[in-house]
C-alpha cells in the first residue's frame, strides 16, 4: 500500500488515489505528508490550467454572466470616472474618521476584555 502512495502521489488526484487505496482522502494525505510526498509540480501546473480551460468553457457556454460586455453600463454612480482624485482634504477627513472609529472599537473591545464580557 505503501508503494502505490509512493508512487502514484505525485501524479494522481487525491480522492482517486484514496479511492484506489480503499482510504479516506484524509488518512492518505496524512501518511503522504508523514513520507514526505509532494505533488509533481509540471503535473499541478497542467491539472490547474486544465481547471482554468474548463471553468472558461463553462463561463462561455452560460454566457459569461456577471462580466461587463463593452458598451454595457451598470450606473453611472458606480464607475470608474478618469481624472477624478480625492481632494487632500478629503483624504485626511476620512483618514480622522477611520481612525476615530478604530481607535473607539479597540477601546470597547479592552474594556469588554478587563471586565469579563
Amino acid at each position: 500500500m505503501l508503494d502505490d502512495l509512493r508512487s502514484m502521489f505525485p501524479t494522481t488526484q487525491n480522492a482517486e488515489l484514496a479511492g484506489i487505496l480503499g482510504v479516506s482522502q484524509r488518512t492518505m494525505i496524512r501518511k503522504a505528508r508523514e513520507l514526505g510526498l509532494e505533488k509533481n509540480k509540471t503535473w499541478l501546473l497542467k491539472q490547474w490550467e486544465d481547471n482554468r480551460f474548463l471553468a472558461h468553457c463553462v463561463a462561455k457556454q452560460k454566457g459569461y454572466p456577471g462580466s461587463i460586455k463593452k458598451g454595457e453600463h451598470r450606473g453611472r454612480d458606480n464607475e470608474f470616472k478618469p481624472g477624478h482624485r480625492m481632494a487632500d482634504e478629503e483624504k485626511e477627513k476620512q483618514s480622522r474618521s477611520l481612525k476615530a472609529s478604530w481607535v473607539k472599537r479597540r477601546f470597547k473591545n479592552i474594556m469588554k476584555k478587563r471586565h469579563g464580557e
